[in-house]
């Protein structure tokens, strides 16, 4: 039996606004005919959401940003340390600058190479990609840090970070605007009017705790699709491999053609859309219609055309934090008839039966 998993948050919407899945959808319509669709209870708010998506219920895994960005990364610090998330940004007079302009691959080699400057005995910097990285202090303590998003356009000084480690890490924040700021690159970005290329910035700060070993529990390693880095550190933790998000690209230009191959060739595969999180509506409606579009040609239509020639077990999940989503389970040994359909018009109809997400997702595995 091949188990495959489909988990798009937000894609299903509210009776009042614009149903993007209410379209000319062929292969959801005939997933819809054949399978069972259930109402999911709206996900909690939790520290580390991604836990739902591989089946685990709230509160099982609580890791922060940070955590979850070293393991993505592939490292696995001494045991009683903190980990934080590094952003490369921009320090301008004195004030944080946000832009979502990624150095080049010259430019970050060269920023990743100096940078090594900054370690010391107790902090390390952690390699990643673009301009998420990571950053590990061999030390415990509480403390306080801003992320990226809630400093942009503050005062460095009115948002470092505070608490127990705010000596060294104020330091190496420092250290970092004086030590990129010298390089050659962030001289000619500053003749082009480009965004600075010159502060290290932790955040996410936390421990890794562990987390269940969900491979050896169910048997089979599960094939994580995401463009997450979040979802790429939970995935290492719980023993399960994941696709290079880079090759995969992200937003509306998810390769979905690439999906449906990798879901071709593996026994069990979760798949976590975040596209429709990331579009706000109803601003990005057209594009939110688009991308249903090609979720339906191009990784749909492969696995209703295998379901007559091999036993697929496919579940799709659309969970939504304070409102009631949608999930819809077809086993290709065992089809059912119905006329329901998989969008906003099932979700009043208490016939139906009230799941959870992580409900849904244990029920493809079959634990």
């Amino acid at each position: 039996m091949r188990h495959v998993l489909i988990v798009a948050p937000g894609w299903v919407g509210d009776q009042e606004s614009e149903d993007i899945l209410r379209q000319n959808l062929p292969s959801l319509a005939r997933l819809s005919e054949i399978g069972r669709i259930s109402r999911v209870a709206p996900d909690p708010v939790s520290e580390t959401p991604e836990a739902l998506v591989l089946g685990l219920p709230p509160d099982i895994v609580r890791l922060r940003q940070g955590p979850l960005t070293v393991s993505a990364l592939g490292a696995d610090p001494p045991e009683r340390s903190t980990h934080f998330h590094l952003s490369l940004r921009e320090c301008s007079d004195g004030v944080i600058r946000d832009s979502e302009m990624v150095p080049k691959p010259e430019e970050l080699r060269a920023i990743l190479e100096i940078s090594k400057k900054l370690n010391s005995k107790v902090l390390t910097l952690v390699p990643g990609e673009e301009r998420d990285h990571a950053l590990v202090w061999e030390g415990l303590g509480d403390m306080a840090t801003q992320s990226p998003r809630d400093s942009v356009d503050k005062t460095l000084r009115s948002v470092l970070p505070e608490g127990d480690a705010e000596v060294i890490l104020r330091r190496y924040i420092d250290d970092s605007i004086n030590l990129l700021s010298s390089l050659e690159l962030n001289a000619i970005r500053a003749e082009e009017g480009l965004p600075q290329l010159n502060l290290l910035w932790p955040w996410g700060q936390g421990t890794r705790t562990r987390v269940p070993n969900l491979a050896l529990k169910r048997g089979t390693p599960s094939y994580v699709v995401s463009s997450s880095l979040r979802m790429q550190g939970l995935a290492r933790l719980v023993g399960y491999r994941h696709a290079d998000r880079l090759k995969l690209r992200k937003g509306i230009n998810l390769d979905l053609v690439a999906i449906a191959k990798a879901i071709g060739k593996e026994s069990s595969t979760i798949v976590y859309i975040t596209t429709f999180l990331e579009l706000e509506r109803p601003a990005g409606v057209e594009d939110a219609a688009w991308f249903t579009e090609r979720i339906d040609q191009e990784l749909l239509a492969p696995i209703v055309d295998r379901m007559p020639d091999e036993p697929i077990r496919l579940t799709l999940v659309a969970p939504a934090v304070g409102s009631v989503g949608l999930a819809l389970q077809v086993d290709s040994t065992t089809l059912l008839s119905s006329a329901v359909p998989f969008d906003s018009r099932a979700l009043d109809d208490l016939r139906l039966p009230l799941v959870t997400s992580w409900e849904a997702v244990q029920e493809n595995l079959g634990t």
